[in-house]
């Protein structure tokens, strides 16, 4: 399965992207001289309206581009430029107007922030607009051809689909755009059939919220709260609280209060999804049904009472094996896996519902945070038979962790080429087909997988999009990236992981082969230390990592996938019943479709019938259901 172009409506959002950037570039120059040669502290009346003409010009532009490419009418144009000038004023007046003060000017330290506020909100109005008046056929179509072998098969085109593991990279502090970029993608729609989550590092704190039951929202709103900076201390109670399950190496911070935060959100996320009235019976039912075990349901019943965050909580935290039992029940639960890096034994290690079923979910996430000699390692014995390790971040073994996801369809893929390789240089003609069918299949697989897989990763001030969009730079960027600011032979060496430049290097090759099903996340000056950013910092980052997220989200909305599929069953039987219903409600073949210059009666006639067998199968499947 590969994604196929999207329609006009989605080019919007990189449209309005490049505006912004093109003008914040030209008019950067002059502000920058500007400065230079009268020093200011506030943005005169004239300066004020020169930019709010510009502002309001690019986004009547914008807007009257987005009419052309829709092929709107000269009426539904004229609305469309109405609504654009209705959402320009509101615009305005929500963000220049009142940061005016008494003498007409505007505080310069202000200034940057009300035009990137200004352009965020045009970028949300264009694509609004272009739902409003866009209208893309979303119904499957079935395309039948011949092959070079003269056999039928049929190409399906259909809308991508939603993504439903999550895998987000580590960054430190740079996932501070995590939050404003996911409440856009869930607002898309892009998170709806989402059922698992997968982190490292800074992604492990995202990852532990979304599972826990958050939406996007609720996460973001969880982050502004929350004080990056004070998760690298401890509570003064921490030893009391942990101290019987986990230790700490002496050097780096405790950040203990990264590990009760966690422990905090897990456990009162439950508890209250709990308390609401039915929630306890739908676990019974569950458990009876054989979906959870009773031994699982006992544990949870525990969550019943408010959780006591005063004393020691061994034995009360939430576990792995707790959110997939959660997720069986709540779709707002997701499977949770997390990274760690043993640095006893030097190896990766991946924590689930199936690997540390009984493991504290915020413990884990403590481990994957774990940066090298700024945090303090952790010991911790998971109960697997090994005794207890010293535990470093996860990002040492793995910062993008794909493994646990697309792993085995991978290996699958190379091994499909390894039998064709062999089968080539034995002069196996037979074998080489049935090399080479099994190739295509594992292929496909693997690109069904990755289809349904959302990674998202960093901007890296630039260097994401030149891995993802170049191949020819695809070697240097994997190293640049790897090296992100940081000797990671250094950090290898002291974690435990001399092989770590390699590691980083695959993570860059999984970024770059995921291509569309990569969200790049922009993090405006915010580094991976910079826990300590100040507040317009780090809403400046959040407020990029906004706008970049609704080009995402608008171009993923309308692109589409294409697969090849060699008989009507097959066909049929890989469509949703939304697709399906879509499809019928089309209408059958027409055999005018098919009779065109250069294909003979016969053939046309062949295409048209399997066309129609399509249909008349769809028509079966669908019957009951009418």
């Amino acid at each position: 399965m590969s994604n196929v172009g999207a329609n006009p409506i989605s080019s919007v959002g990189m449209r309005w992207n490049q505006t912004v950037d093109s003008v914040r570039h030209d008019s950067g120059k002059l502000a920058r001289l500007s400065n230079a040669l009268t020093p200011q502290s506030k943005i005169s009346p004239q300066q004020l309206q020169s930019t709010q003409a510009l502002f309001k010009l690019h986004v009547q532009e914008q807007a009257h581009k987005l009419g052309q490419e829709l092929g709107l009418s000269e009426a539904a144009t004229g609305r469309l430029m109405a609504k654009a000038e209705s959402a320009i004023g509101n615009i305005v007046s929500l963000t220049f107007n009142p940061a005016i003060r008494g003498d007409l000017t505007v505080n310069k330290r202000d200034f940057k922030e009300i035009v990137n506020m200004a352009n965020a909100k045009a970028l949300e109005s264009l694509v609004e607009l272009s739902k409003t008046f866009g209208s893309a056929d979303t119904s499957p179509q079935v395309i039948p051809f011949k092959d070079e072998n003269g056999r039928i098969q049929m190409t399906v085109i259909k809308p991508t689909e939603s993504f439903e593991t999550l895998v987000l990279r580590g960054g430190g502090a740079k996932g501070i755009g995590n939050g404003a970029a996911l409440v856009e993608y869930e607002k898309a729609g892009l998170l709806k059939d989402l059922k698992s989550v997968v982190g490292t590092s800074a992604g492990a704190l995202t990852a532990l919220g979304l599972a826990s039951g958050m939406s996007a929202a609720e996460f973001k709103d969880f982050a502004d709260r929350t004080d990056i900076a004070d998760l690298k201390n401890s509570p003064k109670n921490f030893k009391a609280m942990y101290g019987s399950m986990v230790g700490m190496s002496a050097v780096g911070y405790g950040a203990g209060k990264a590990l009760s935060t966690m422990d905090e959100v897990s456990s009162n996320q439950i508890h209250n999804c709990l308390s609401k009235p039915g929630n306890v019976t739908k676990l019974e039912q569950a458990c009876g049904a054989g979906l959870i075990t009773k031994e699982e349901l006992h544990h949870l019943e525990g969550f019943l009472q408010k959780p006591d965050f005063s004393g020691s909580r061994e034995g009360k935290m939430v576990t792995f094996g707790d959110l997939s039992a959660m997720s069986k029940v709540f779709p707002e639960f997701k499977e949770l896996t997390l990274t760690g890096y043993n640095a006893t034994d030097s190896k990766l290690s991946y924590f689930d519902a199936k690997t540390a079923h009984d493991m504290p979910v915020a413990i884990a996430g403590r481990i994957s945070m774990s940066i090298p000699k700024y945090f303090a390692s952790i010991e911790y014995d998971t109960k697997t038979g090994d005794g207890k390790k010293s535990w470093v971040d996860g990002g040492v073994g793995a910062n993008m962790p794909t493994g646990t996801v697309l792993g085995k369809a991978e290996q699958a893929v190379k091994d499909a080429r390894n039998a064709v390789d062999q089968a080539a240089k034995a002069g196996d003609s037979q074998g080489i087909r049935r090399a080479s069918e099994g190739l295509a299949q594992a292929t496909d697989e693997l690109g069904k997988l990755k289809s349904k897989t959302l990674l998202m990763t960093f901007d890296e001030f630039g260097r994401a999009d030149k891995l993802m969009h170049n191949p020819k730079l695809h070697a240097n960027s994997a190293k640049r990236i790897s090296e992100d600011k940081t000797n990671f032979s250094v950090v290898g060496w002291i974690a435990g992981n001399t092989n770590m430049k390699n590691a980083h290097k695959l993570d860059a090759q999984h970024v770059h082969d995921s291509g569309p099903n990569v969200a790049v996340v922009y993090h405006g000056k915010m580094d991976t230390l910079d826990l300590s950013a100040s507040k317009r910092t780090k809403g400046e980052a959040a407020l990029e990592a906004k706008m970049r997220a609704l080009e995402f989200a608008a171009a993923r909305q309308n692109q589409a996938s294409h697969e090849v599929r060699s008989s009507a069953e097959d066909v049929v039987a890989n469509f949703s019943q939304t697709e399906l219903e879509q499809f019928v409600r089309a209408g059958p073949p027409d055999l005018a479709q098919f009779s065109r210059p250069g294909v003979s009666d016969i053939d046309a006639m062949s295409l048209y019938s399997t066309a129609l067998e399509v249909y008349e199968k769809a028509q079966e499947r669908l019957r009951p259901a009418i």
